[in-house]
């Protein structure tokens, strides 16, 4: 049910930006089934996007390949394991959008050795060839999954992972969420056919504050921002897709 719903909202999407000429910083498949996500190549007015992740103070380009290996950015033993995405290899059809539920599902995730000073884990998927379409500069990465203030005592999430019914865990809005897409919600990979293989990272990160309040900030490049700032460490798995 789910899967057709989404399928109905992206087919009034692609019916909206074919009208329109296909602006908005985003495209829908040629199937009309998935969303992609926009080509960090160019930020629209014919230059090159650029810059590192919002408020992570790291030199770097979104859109860069940065190869096979797993990623720590405080070179610490703090790592991050899935049992369905492997290191360096290529996403599964199951996680990503091209599964027959039109959105795909989201991995497992399991992390250990965090940072002693960890008051708080943050869930990042994202893909590091695509910009927010809602970025004027095309520096922040499309996020296809945001899961804060999750709890120190937990170490892992299975597969399909969905908060538990009370808990202060919270599925924030994706880079979906412009494009008139339930956001709040694992999306995965959805590349536009015949582009490259993108880059897609899937991190943990852990967090110098125990709540991420979102009511707190203007908008979701905000939030983004915020959870960035408030980052100690982030351990990542770095898997390719293509269409």
């Amino acid at each position: 049910m789910l899967g057709q719903i989404i399928a109905a909202l992206l087919m009034v999407v692609s019916i909206f930006l074919v009208a329109c000429g296909g602006g908005g910083g985003g495209a829908v498949s040629e199937s009309g089934n998935a969303p992609v996500e926009k080509d960090s190549g160019s930020d629209g007015n014919g230059g090159s996007s650029g810059g590192g992740e919002a408020g992570s103070g790291n030199e770097g380009s979104v859109g860069k390949d940065e190869g096979s290996d797993s990623e720590n950015t405080g070179g610490s033993n703090f790592s991050v394991n899935s049992n369905a995405i492997p290191d360096g290899g290529t996403v599964p059809v199951k996680y990503t959008c091209d599964n027959t539920n039109g959105v795909g599902v989201s991995p497992d995730m399991s992390w250990g050795n965090p940072p002693a000073d960890t008051r708080s884990f943050a869930i990042l998927v994202y893909d590091e060839s695509a910009t927010d379409p809602s970025d004027p500069n095309n520096q922040v990465p499309f996020y296809h999954w945001v899961v804060l203030n999750i709890p120190t005592n937990i170490m892992s999430v299975d597969e399909g992972y969905k908060p538990p019914a009370g808990s202060n865990i919270t599925v924030y809005p994706n880079s979906f969420t412009p494009l008139g897409l339930q956001g709040t919600m694992y999306i995965g990979p959805c590349p536009p056919k015949g582009d490259p293989a993108h880059t897609y990272k899937f991190c943990v990160a852990a967090l110098n504050v125990d709540n991420i309040n979102t009511n707190n900030y203007q908008n979701r490049l905000a939030v983004y921002d915020a959870v960035n700032k408030a980052t100690i460490e982030k351990a990542c798995i770095s898997a390719q897709y293509r269409r």
